[in-house]
């Protein structure tokens, strides 16, 4: 992990990456993407480990804000390849940060922001490439 968080001569320690932002981005990422509830188990002991408490009804009371992407399996029928094809993370976090249901002031390994997770980065016989938009849609995926 320190070598992910030491890029470019920024080192940011794991511990001063989790906060309470980080971890409501994760419940509504979770909650979005109608993902696997032994999530929810891993979440609230990351929360704890960071000295943050969350509760099954932090849980409930973002589910009552937050849409339901897209059902991949175990909790739907789509698998990840198609929720891939579909636009994946990137088409996630872009709907989720701009109905303002995510916090793009947080730091990741990638960085500070969440903005760069809006695009996909593609590579070329193994060389990191660039990254592309993915285009806007009308229906979830």
């Amino acid at each position: 992990m320190t070598r992910l968080t030491d890029t470019a001569g920024n080192y940011l320690p794991i511990g001063r990456l989790v906060d309470e932002k980080v971890v409501v981005n994760g419940i509504v990422s979770l909650l979005a993407t109608g993902g696997s509830t032994n999530l929810t188990m891993h979440l609230v002991a990351m929360a704890r480990a960071a000295g943050i408490i969350i509760t099954w009804d932090d849980f409930s009371e973002l589910s009552e804000a937050v849409p339901l992407l897209c059902r991949i399996y175990p909790n739907g029928p789509a698998d990840i390849n198609q929720f891939q094809a579909a636009g994946g993370v990137p088409l996630v976090v872009r709907e989720l940060l701009q109905h303002g249901l995510l916090h793009e002031d947080v730091h990741t390994v990638a960085g500070f922001g969440l903005r760069r997770y809006t695009q996909e980065p593609w590579l070329d016989n193994g060389h990191w490439c660039g990254a592309k938009a993915w285009p806007a849609r009308s229906t979830p995926a």
